[in-house]
């Protein structure tokens, strides 16, 4: 038997090519429906099956929000694998084939389909023997070091470019290819007509599909997409709002959250988990299907975390969003596959979001008898700021999260009010750990990020829900007494000294500095705290989440009476 794998390289530089709201999303919708109904079919095509397991696969989940969808669209592996498609949801897709012709046969399809389908987007085709797989098995259980022939035979995949000739009008939207023809560039009739690819027209033309627009005098009989997204659409919150068409309607005035995240250790965790299939099973190593039982157990890992993954979001952004009252809706889904989320929404609902989104991961126990947690980056900004560098600077912080633990759920985020984004995390090496002299040299650290999500006792001055639950606090006196400028000065004084901060505090107004002490439960000698010979202080870090709210144009806000 052969096996066919299909990885799919850069998609973010795919789905950003178009760096509008609408077009990301049609990207996605094409991305999704290629690896959950196109590739399938090809597959079942060319006759991809397999035979019965020792492992039994995993069924559809009853509680899975995906149950929504039509049978052939939902999470369910065990369909699948009768199908002989061993792995389509969380963005990788393997089949199997019981001749070298069939096999081969699927791979010349798949590249043509995707070459048409998904121009400029890299990917890689493996096709192997399922044998080659069955004995890496062996040798590992066997416990051999020599890995020189786990390398699997695969292929690069060719990548066509059109030269761009001058003769031919190039794309305005992407910069890269020959325009078809002019287009509008959102579905308003009034906008502007621009010179798009064959590519960019096919991301709006899903884009289109996904947000069911409505032709001219007519009723929308628009299909919904396939995509996991898409078919989610009808279940999530506030779906009768408008939706938003680029990102400044879906921040109405208000700055915008870039959410990405994604689960820490699921490939170590999976591995211990496959691993474990032998000391369960005792399978022996000399059958033909040892590979193909493998996945199959590895599968149950996989399903469970998708499906929980899947059940966490939409609960938690039924809490974060269902008070919304404006016009739009305030949050737009641009991937959910698997562990990974990305969300775009409006910057004061992002941290909330986030301490239900870990909450509710914690309902759900994986079949190694863990939770999931996350490591999540969140870039605050204008939203007319690139989303390609929001984006990066997101996962980089993503990043700079998983290094405080990888045990926990963790967040790191920065809050950008220029015109352009810096690498956050050098501003903070440089402007947030001050030095100076006094008998000895003293070192303060201005901030406590990257924090853990959710707090494990009161007064958790070290997590984001703690931290919120204090921005909550002082929320509730802020129509009395509290002037912002009081609190925001104070911060600016950190950096001025331990001593000079302490004093600053004592000489607050007596309503602000008995909100800061009530909401943070500490006295002036409390605002700093001594780790590791450092001088440490979240009180910078509470004052920015409590002007998250009020980020925006004032204007706009003094509109809407707030």
């Amino acid at each position: 038997m052969f096996i066919v794998r299909i990885e799919f390289q850069r998609v973010q530089t795919f789905l950003f090519t178009v760096p509008r709201l609408r077009d990301m999303v049609g990207a996605n919708v094409l991305l999704g429906e290629m690896i959950r109904c196109l590739l399938p079919r090809l597959a079942q095509g060319c006759n991809s099956k397999m035979n019965d397991f020792a492992v039994q696969p995993p069924d559809v989940d009853p509680a899975d929000p995906l149950q929504v969808a039509p049978k052939d669209e939902q999470d369910n592996p065990k369909r699948l694998y009768e199908r002989g498609i061993l792995s389509r949801d969380g963005g990788h897709f393997q089949a199997v084939f019981e001749s070298d012709k069939d096999a081969l046969n699927f791979e010349r399809e798949v590249r043509k389909k995707i070459w048409q389908e998904l121009p400029r987007l890299r990917f890689e085709v493996i096709n192997e023997n399922i044998e080659i797989e069955n004995e890496k098995i062996r040798r590992r259980l066997r416990e051999e070091k020599d890995d020189t022939c786990n390398q699997p035979n695969c292929r690069d995949a060719e990548i066509i470019q059109i030269v761009d000739l001058p003769q031919f009008q190039v794309c305005e939207e992407s910069g890269n290819g020959p325009a078809i023809g002019r287009f509008p560039y959102s579905p308003e009739p009034e906008n502007q007509r621009l010179w798009i690819s064959q590519s960019v027209y096919e991301r709006k033309e899903k884009a289109r599909q996904f947000f069911r627009d409505k032709v001219p005098n007519k009723e929308s009989t628009v299909e919904p997409t396939k995509d996991i997204i898409g078919l989610l659409q009808k279940e999530l919150p506030l779906f009768q709002k408008m939706a938003p068409q680029d990102f400044h309607e879906l921040c109405e005035d208000d700055y915008m959250a870039v959410i990405h995240a994604d689960g820490n250790e699921v490939g170590k965790r999976s591995k211990e988990y496959r691993d474990n299939f032998y000391v369960k099973y005792k399978v022996d190593s000399s059958r033909d299907d040892l590979y193909l039982n493998q996945e199959a157990y590895g599968e149950q890992f996989f399903h469970r975390m998708r499906v929980a993954v899947r059940k966490s979001v939409v609960a938690a952004l039924y809490k974060a969003f269902c008070g919304h009252c404006g016009q739009f809706r305030p949050y737009q889904l641009l991937m959910l596959g698997g562990d990974d989320l990305l969300l775009v929404c409006q910057a004061k609902y992002a941290l909330p979001f986030l301490v239900h989104y870990a909450k509710e991961l914690l309902k759900h126990e994986l079949p190694d008898g863990n939770t999931l947690n996350i490591g999540v980056g969140i870039t605050i900004s204008s939203p007319s700021l690139p989303f390609y560098r929001l984006h990066s600077i997101a996962e980089d912080l993503a990043g700079s999260a998983k290094k405080l633990t990888r045990r926990e759920s963790v967040v790191d985020w920065t809050v950008i009010t220029s015109s352009w984004c810096e690498d956050p995390i050098q501003i903070r090496e440089r402007d947030m750990h001050v030095k100076y002299q006094t008998d000895k040299q003293e070192t303060l650290v201005l901030t406590g990020r990257p924090y853990r999500i959710l707090k494990n006792g009161k007064n958790d001055l070290e997590s984001l829900e703690c931290l919120l639950d204090a921005a909550s606090e002082i929320s509730r006196n802020d129509k009395e007494d509290i002037a912002r400028s009081q609190l925001k000065n104070l911060s600016f004084q950190l950096a001025k000294g331990k001593r000079w901060t302490e004093l600053c505090f004592r000489e607050l107004p007596s309503p602000t500095k008995g909100a800061l002490m009530k909401s943070m439960e500490i006295k002036p000698s409390d605002l700093w705290k001594d780790i590791n010979g450092l001088w440490q202080t979240q009180l910078n870090d509470l004052v920015e989440i409590f002007e998250i709210r009020k980020l925006g144009h004032r204007t706009s806000r003094n509109r809407r009476g707030e």
